[in-house]
């Protein structure tokens, strides 16, 4: 059969790429007007792990912020194309303050941009083909190979990632996450987490029944501890990075690290005494079995 027959289809398939693990974990909360954000340092692919010194959170204007999980070449790709539409975009007069939304949307369509452009080179390229004369041509081609060729590029697969894209504008406090291109706004609940520890911290962020209108002190100590919480994740680094995008445009801070080894202090604190609670009410439960009176014997019944 030609190229494009039944038999030989698989070869015009993507071939696996070596992806970065998703271990890590991003965390991020609104506290009445003001947005705090933890991430892990850990970079992981399937036989190295280390944590440099370098954050994953990428400033794109003084009050928006991308946190990063995922392959981590593919995210630089992308947010580099993002922070240039955003340079781009505040040269123009009046252009005013970019809203969280406007740069989620960027976000996504220089992941699609990706997309399409692997999709192209390992799909239409070995034919000869880019997407434009592929459309020219699509007439000419055999319905069902089209179609095939078609499905084949809307379902190209891209290296795992997704990202935070949170921060302040003149609509106040906003968080969104995109999930391999898509896009859901997290305003609502209050906070959003990804990577493998993800499901850790939103657990000890849902214990603590958080909300939006949390105070910043409670907010802060909340999302430093679902970082530390998601410490037991596979992957995920002890390592921490901590910021507060302000309720004022344009305002941000890093946290130091002094101010972040203290964070961890009052957690250790908080480790023994939990410990200590648990203990003592093992204890207590043990001594209520070992007082249960026995159930009278009444011999082996039949199953």
């Amino acid at each position: 059969m030609n190229l494009l027959g039944e038999e030989r289809w698989p070869s015009l398939r993507p071939a696996p790429f070596r992806e970065a693990e998703n271990v890590t974990v991003c965390v991020a909360a609104i506290a009445n007007g003001v947005v705090f954000g933890a991430s892990d340092r850990m970079v992981s692919t399937s036989d190295i792990a280390f944590e440099p010194p370098v954050r994953k959170i990428w400033v794109v204007t003084n009050s928006i912020f991308v946190m990063t999980s995922g392959d981590a070449a593919l995210q630089a790709e992308v947010l580099t194309a993002v922070q240039n539409d955003v340079a781009a975009l505040l040269t123009v007069p009046n252009i005013g303050w970019l809203t969280v939304q406007h740069v989620t949307n960027l976000y996504v369509s220089r992941w699609n941009d990706a997309k399409r452009s692997r999709a192209e080179a390992a799909l239409l390229a070995p034919l000869g083909l880019t997407s434009a004369s592929f459309i020219d041509r699509q007439r000419l081609l055999d319905a069902s190979v089209a179609e095939k060729i078609t499905n084949a590029i809307i379902g190209f697969q891209l290296p795992s990632a997704s990202c935070i894209v949170t921060g302040v504008d003149e609509f106040g406090p906003h968080i969104f996450v995109v999930d391999n291109g898509v896009q859901h706004c997290e305003d609502s609940i209050g906070f959003a987490t990804i990577g493998s520890g993800g499901r850790h911290a939103s657990s000890q962020l849902m214990l603590a029944q958080y909300s939006p209108a949390a105070s910043p002190p409670e907010a802060l100590v909340l999302v430093h501890l679902a970082k530390k919480r998601a410490e037991v994740a596979p992957g995920v680094g002890a390592a921490t990075d901590l910021f507060m995008i302000q309720a004022e445009l344009g305002h941000h801070r890093f946290l130091t690290d002094d101010f972040g080894k203290k964070l961890d202090a009052d957690y250790l604190r908080l480790q023994k005494k939990e410990r200590r609670a648990t203990d003592a009410a093992i204890a207590e439960f043990g001594k209520h079995l070992a007082g249960l009176p026995k159930e009278p014997d009444s011999g082996q019944q039949s199953a």
